[in-house]
């Protein structure tokens, strides 16, 4: 079920606020990933 309209709701502003934290740790683990991989070729 979708959350809208012009109302607050405090639980739909957490859970959108713990999903774009997790988006950017995944992020953040794919380029710690990627550089541990890539960073001993180029240094």
């Amino acid at each position: 079920m979708d959350r809208w309209g012009p109302e607050h709701h405090e639980l739909a502003g957490r859970a959108k606020d713990m999903g774009s934290a997790a988006v950017f740790l995944a992020d953040m683990n794919v380029l710690i990933c990627w550089g541990l991989v890539l960073g001993p070729r180029y240094f």
